[in-house]
Parts: structure tokens; C-alpha cells; sequence
């Protein structure tokens, strides 16, 4: 297990109009744009990258993963993000 750790020192996150974004990469993995993420924290749901960026973002409650046959790499979360996979 990984723990990441993101602090931010110069960054006023609460003014208005702020999007943070975290771009994790793990080049080992080839997922062709599939990644799977949790419905409601109940079951796991298979999604796909789109055409577009702005259609690709889903809602994620509990933990998000990409996998190929060989590894498998899941991200757990404390609060509700939108989630996308750029490969």
C-alpha cells in the first residue's frame, strides 16, 4: 500500500471558482481508458473514456481503480470526487 500525502502551502483552495486536479500515473498499466468505480459505496461499475474529457468525469463515493491483466491499482477515497482515466 501507498499512502499520498498532498499539501498545499500557496494555494487558496476555498476562494471561488478553484478545481484542484491530481494526475496520478502509473505507466506499467494499460488499461485502454477502462477503469472502474464504486456506485453509491454498494457495487463496482466498468466505465469507459469518451471522445470527450468533459464526458469522461464520473462520480466516485468510496474508491476507484484501473486494472489490466496483470496489476491492478485501486485509489480509496474519504469523500466524493469526479474520476476519469487519460490513458
Amino acid at each position: 500500500m501507498i499512502k499520498i500525502l498532498v499539501t498545499f502551502n500557496s494555494v487558496d483552495i476555498f476562494g471561488p471558482g478553484i478545481d484542484l486536479i491530481l494526475q496520478i500515473n502509473n505507466p506499467k498499466i494499460k488499461n485502454d481508458g477502462k477503469f472502474f468505480t464504486d456506485s453509491n459505496g454498494i457495487f463496482e461499475m466498468e466505465r469507459n473514456l469518451g471522445k470527450k474529457l468533459e464526458t469522461s468525469v464520473f462520480p466516485t463515493n468510496l474508491f476507484f481503480q484501473i486494472k489490466d491483466q496483470n496489476s491492478k491499482q485501486v485509489y480509496f477515497t474519504n469523500i466524493s470526487q469526479g474520476v476519469t482515466s487519460l490513458a
